[in-house]
């Protein structure tokens, strides 16, 4: 009996085709967990406890980032005409 579906071992018994299922039968549990734990990583992302300080963090690191930059060019600006005056 040749097989039409190359994806599939060689079935040539009842018990080849109790162990083709039992491999596929645990290929989709494993993929159904696999989809779960990432449904419960979504959601703990998502938890709104989570999400408003997380919203908040992405925002802030921009606007935090572009007054240290300012902040650090003023101060040497400072130090800089300083030294000409001396």
């Amino acid at each position: 009996m040749k097989n039409k579906n190359p994806g599939f071992r060689q079935i040539q018994s009842l018990a080849d085709l109790e162990e083709e299922k039992t491999k596929l039968y645990y290929q989709m549990r494993y993929s159904q967990k696999k989809i779960e734990l990432s449904m419960l990583e979504l959601g703990y992302s998502l938890h709104p406890a989570r999400l408003i300080p997380n919203l908040i963090s992405d925002w802030t690191r921009p606007l935090i980032a572009e007054l240290k930059l300012r902040l650090r060019d003023l101060i040497f600006r400072r130090k800089k005409s300083r030294k000409r005056e001396m």
